[in-house]
């Protein structure tokens, strides 16, 4: 599930009960990127959420 679909689907409460914000596509872009330039063979997120670091590392 994409994060607009996510937010359309779930109550602000919910998110903020659970501490859940996300983060801008610039922003995981850029650190995407940033992780990348080493040419990392392995890449851990303790915060995997929706996904968003992992779709920007598959472009």
């Amino acid at each position: 599930m994409h994060e607009s679909e996510y937010i359309k689907n779930t109550s602000i409460s919910h998110r903020k009960k659970y501490g859940q914000y996300f983060t801008p596509k610039l922003v995981s872009r850029l650190m995407a990127q940033w992780i990348l330039q080493d040419k990392a063979e392995t890449i851990l997120d303790p915060a995997f959420g929706l996904g968003v670091f992992y779709d920007e590392i598959k472009k």
